[in-house]
């Protein structure tokens, strides 16, 4: 007779995990704000400059996120729940979604087609405001079965909790060659101003590796290659993680928020990661072509105390995904 076992292992998707009793893929994530300089450390956690205050949240891969997830790793589509883009629902992006991949590699049994495309992955970011027009201090949970930063929800206390997505820039005037380069998702409006809704992260990420040496987060060096395989080096427990910088300068999202009348009040507090595909739009006839994002997807978010944008200070993002 057949013998049927039965195995479960978690990708965590929550906010806050018990680390000693449970891991996953995102076990952990840890996000700091701050408008203070920012330090970057390749050879270990970057930071901002001493004394500077700064805030500290967690994020929440939604399902997008963790479908996605379990695509890449075993390279199956996902066939029970359809994953909607952005352009899809809301109109974002001039280049219109692709349609399924035809690429195809050989296994086994077969050819089988890719599930997404190469170049299509975690590359972007966008911001929003989650809540009531009229308070600024409920931060309202992300939840796992959200798809985009436009929402209307109705919460736990019984109201209704409204998302919009705020572009970074709002403009009639054309992009420098540089802003082209980290300005994406691009929508025009019926007055013809131009809205862009994504953003480049500031720069790549990096995967790090250190050793815990202590209890202060200062007490950490970067893993030896030639210990990490070795057990008699292997005391000292080991954070592996993915940190990427973001970053809101003065200017961004100024202008919508001055077309509303509202210049005083610039300010944020939703974050999303969200993946896709950067294609040149060659048709532009131009020597740097308005290239757009495709096939653009939710794939994480947080909620965070309201961040005021002021005229003189960027705000700066650490953005942390532990696999362990």
């Amino acid at each position: 007779m057949d013998r049927t076992i039965s195995l479960k292992e978690h990708i965590s998707n929550k906010d806050k995990c018990n680390i000693g009793a449970s891991h996953g893929v995102w076990a952990k994530t840890e996000i700091l704000c701050s408008n203070g300089d920012l330090i970057y450390n390749p050879y270990g956690k970057s930071s901002f400059a001493p004394g500077c205050p700064f805030t500290k949240s967690t994020n929440m891969v939604v399902l997008p996120g963790a479908q996605r997830v379990l695509e890449d790793v075993f390279s199956i589509p996902g066939t029970q729940i359809p994953i909607p883009t952005l352009h899809e629902m809301d109109g974002i992006g001039s280049m219109p979604d692709s349609g399924a991949p035809t690429e195809t590699y050989l296994t086994p049994n077969g050819e089988r087609t890719i599930v997404y495309r190469y170049g299509n992955f975690c590359q972007l970011f966008a911001v929003g405001i989650t809540g009531h027009a009229e308070n600024d201090v409920s931060v309202y949970p992300v939840s796992y079965n959200e798809k985009d930063i436009t929402l209307s929800r109705v919460n736990t206390d019984g109201l209704t909790v409204t998302g919009t997505l705020i572009p970074f820039r709002y403009t009639a005037e054309t992009l420098s060659e540089i802003d082209r380069k980290k300005y994406f998702g691009k929508k025009v409006n019926e007055d013809g101003i131009i809205s862009y809704y994504y953003k480049r992260f500031e720069s790549e990420p990096v995967i790090k590796h250190i050793w815990k040496t202590g209890e202060d987060v200062e007490e950490e060096t970067m893993v030896d290659p030639a210990d990490v395989w070795d057990n008699s080096a292997g005391l000292n427990s080991i954070e592996s993680f993915t940190e990427i910088i973001l970053k809101v300068t003065k200017h961004d999202i100024k202008e919508w928020f001055i077309n509303l009348e509202q210049e005083d009040r610039t300010r944020i507090n939703t974050i999303a990661l969200l993946t896709g595909e950067y294609v040149d739009d060659s048709s532009s006839g131009t020597a740097q072509p308005y290239g757009d994002y495709r096939d653009v997807r939710l794939f994480s978010k947080l909620c965070i105390p309201v961040e005021y944008l002021t005229l003189s200070k960027d705000l700066h993002i650490i953005y942390r995904i532990y696999s362990n």
